[in-house]
Formats: structure tokens, sequence, C-alpha cells
């Protein structure tokens, strides 16, 4: 009777053994094939900057001229494609450098496109692309600022524009307001 608990014993702690660990706790998978999508969407994807106006309000209230007197801008960050059981996958930088003396007001309030398209296959509802962005600003004077804080959210699907004129979707970056400006000048 003993050898046959033995037996059992160890029989269960090799079954054990022999299984992830993760399948015994998490349904992930489960989740991820109740949200798959009906078809795989792979869009053309590009970022478009919307800046709040507001972003500038402390620059203003220190005495520098903003928006369009500003020389340079730059907008650096990656964007990252997160599978529904959060694998990642397919993660690249940019670094946009425009200049707003060149655009129309409209247009540097209004939002533009970044040049660079990306590409990104959706199998699930739950899918989603990580975009991280970071502000810098060069003034007039020489000097450069930049947000302390770094714009992150995700996107899913479901939260992509289409844009009808250029036959492309778009990912509408809202940069907030709160724009927390700290001077980087080299001095």
């Amino acid at each position: 009777m003993k050898k046959l608990i033995r037996f059992a014993m160890l029989f269960c702690i090799m079954i054990m053994l022999t299984m992830d660990g993760c399948e015994i706790f998490n349904d992930s998978k489960d989740n991820c094939e109740e949200t798959k999508m009906l078809t795989v969407e792979n869009p053309v994807i590009y970022l478009k900057l919307d800046l709040d106006p507001y972003a500038y309000k402390e620059l203003l209230d220190m005495g520098y001229p903003t928006g369009l007197m500003t020389t340079k801008e730059m907008l650096v960050g990656s964007i990252m494609k997160v599978y529904c059981n959060g694998k990642e996958s397919g993660s690249f930088t940019y670094e946009k450098t425009y200049f707003p003396k060149s655009m129309d007001f409209n247009t540097q309030m209004g939002g533009f496109l970044l040049p660079q398209p990306y590409q990104f296959k959706f199998e699930n509802k739950n899918d989603y692309l990580l975009v991280v962005a970071h502000l810098k600003t060069y003034l007039d004077d020489g000097k450069i600022f930049e947000d302390k804080k770094e714009f992150t959210h995700k996107y899913y699907y479901e939260d992509l524009f289409y844009d009808k004129d250029r036959n492309d979707y778009y990912i509408e970056l809202d940069y907030p307001s709160d724009v927390d400006w700290v001077e980087v000048t080299s001095k």
C-alpha cells in the first residue's frame, strides 16, 4: 500500500513538473480566444501630432514666445505592438523635427501627420499599440526646453482613425496641455 501511495505522489509530481506553471493559474489564452477578431487587419498607420495650444502656457508665463516663434521642435518616442497575451513585438523609434515658423497656425494646432508609416497586424480586440512621446522645443534666443514627463498611451484597433481622402489610418497623439517644461540649454 505504501508503494502505491509513493507511486501516486511521484506520478503527481511528474505531471506538475511537465506542465507550464502559467497554464495552471492563467486563462489569458482563453480570454484571447474570446476576443479574437473575425478578420485579421493589417493597417498602415501614421502618427498625427495634435498639440494643445495650452501646452505652451508655462513658457508664455515665463516670458518666452512660443508656437510660431520657436525655431524648431522635436517629437521623440517609440511605438510598439503588444498582443492580447502580453507578448511585445515590433518596436520602432521615431524622431520628428518640424519647424513651426514654416507651418500655418491651423496646421500646427490642428494636427499634422508624421511622415513615417507603420504597419501592424491586429488579430484580437485586445491587441494594442503602446506609443511613447516626448516633446522638445528650441526658442529663437537659443534656449532649449523639454517636457519633464513622457506621454504614454495605449491605442487599440478601434482607436484608429481612417482618413478616406488619404486612404490610410492614423493615431491621434493628443499631446496633453499640462506640459512641465524644463530648460535643458547647454551652458
